[in-house]
């Protein structure tokens, strides 16, 4: 006789809060022994859930532990594929590289890598991201999209309205949009990210896209040179609310989820509106490094593909695409930048 799973089990006592269930009424519902669930609770215990048994009143869940053990992850998400294959790692050099090799491996479409920390955490451009353990947030997910190769940069933005929307639903957060992949509240930051697209002629082969939240981090955590200030969630909220990352990642699946399937249906054009509505750097005096040239200028749109433009002083709008934000400005008065923020 085959007996219930950890995860049948987990989501029973979820779906019981607050109150408990009988050990009785557990082996009854599932046909196995009491001795048989004891044992399932006990690898729950294991892996950090807290159970409370009470005689005559069965077994209550207390609490879940921080973890993004597939079993609190499976317990929690609400999709239809992003996720469903889920590949958990205490460390990795890279959620990214993990990414990558299984993609090319053949992994399917949605395909998720977590780990608890990296030790070769990748930014844009070749920089490095913190990933201290059980601190952030930290994640890659597989994508094979039926798009041409220009769409792939759109998958960067619409992740990073999918996180944003999901930072402002969950924890209340002004958060904003610093074109093209980074999460800022205020002037600092809270979270990037980092697409990388593997191409064919005329079409994407698969597309691996990694999140990077500051979460639990302390001011003392952030240790080292940072091109912009960071911030996390801990330092923000200030332990008003309960923090778990497994929230955000199951909030931001869903939404993402929802957001991509549209965006495959409509196209890129009715997304253009919600990136003005959020973005940090409309308005704002901006030199962006592309690498060939630096642009200086008033950032005062994005183009129908999702590219920034800038108003020049010397050659007119410039579309710009990729490139390093390397200043930003409140105000531009009388063709000199001031008050820098960024």
């Amino acid at each position: 006789m085959v007996g219930p799973s950890l995860l049948e089990i987990l989501r029973l006592f979820k779906s019981a809060l607050p109150g408990g269930i009988s050990g009785s009424e557990l082996a009854s519902r599932f046909g196995v022994t009491r001795v048989a669930i004891w044992k399932k609770i006990k690898k729950l215990q294991e892996i950090g859930y807290l159970f409370e048994g009470r005689p005559k009143q069965g077994y209550r869940l207390v609490s879940t532990p921080d973890l993004l053990h597939p079993i609190e992850i499976y317990s929690e998400l609400e999709t239809s594929w992003f996720g469903r294959k889920y590949i958990y790692h205490e460390e990795v050099d890279s959620t990214n590289t993990v990414a990558t090799k299984l993609a090319m491996d053949g992994a399917p479409h949605g395909t998720l890598v977590v780990a608890e920390s990296q030790t070769a955490g990748r930014g844009r451009l070749g920089r490095s991201w913190m990933s201290l353990p059980r601190k952030g947030l930290y994640f890659s997910f597989i994508l094979r999209p039926p798009l041409e190769p220009r769409s792939a940069f759109q998958l960067t933005l619409l992740t990073a309205l999918a996180l944003l929307e999901t930072l402002r639903g969950l924890y209340g957060f002004p958060v904003m949009l610093k074109w093209p992949n980074d999460i800022v509240l205020g002037e600092k930051k809270l979270a990037g990210i980092l697409a990388e697209s593997h191409m064919e002629p005329q079409r994407l082969k698969f597309v691996v896209i990694g999140v990077g939240v500051n979460v639990f981090h302390r001011k003392e955590d952030f240790t080292g040179e940072f091109r912009y200030s960071p911030t996390s969630i801990l330092i923000e909220l200030q332990d008003r609310i309960p923090i778990r990352r497994q929230d955000i990642l199951c909030s931001f699946g869903k939404r993402f989820e929802e957001y991509y399937e549209r965006f495959l249906v409509i196209g890129w054009q009715p997304w253009i509106e919600k990136l003005k509505e959020v973005s940090f750097l409309l308005g704002r005096f901006v030199t962006i490094n592309t690498g060939q040239e630096k642009i200086s200028g008033i950032a005062i749109d994005f183009s129908t593909s999702g590219g920034i433009i800038l108003e020049t002083s010397s050659k007119g709008l410039r579309e710009i695409w990729i490139g390093d934000i390397e200043q930003v400005a409140w105000k531009y008065n009388n063709g000199t930048p001031s008050t820098p923020c960024l």
